[in-house]
């Protein structure tokens, strides 16, 4: 699949317009999506795609993966988790 210019900026646009107070905000993404598949624009699929790759990067990007060598006692894993 080869993205183009337009199918960036729309997916662009739409992953901006996601944002509620600095947080992904699952209604107005579930909107925008039924938005665009009532609209059907040109490429709209690859839209969907490459907006659906940028919400993930997103939410991988404010999302941490804790890994140690050795296993945490459990109740020192469950305090170093809260805070």
């Amino acid at each position: 699949m080869k993205i183009n210019k337009e199918i960036r900026q729309l997916a662009r646009e739409m992953l901006r317009a996601s944002f509620t107070d600095g947080r992904l905000d699952g209604g107005k993404i579930a909107s925008l999506v039924q938005s665009l598949i009532t609209k059907r624009p040109r490429h709209f699929m690859d839209v969907l795609q490459y907006f659906k790759r940028l919400l993930r990067l997103e939410i991988e990007k404010r999302h941490a993966r804790i890994e140690g060598a050795t296993q945490l006692a459990r109740r020192r894993r469950s305090i170093s988790l809260r805070g």
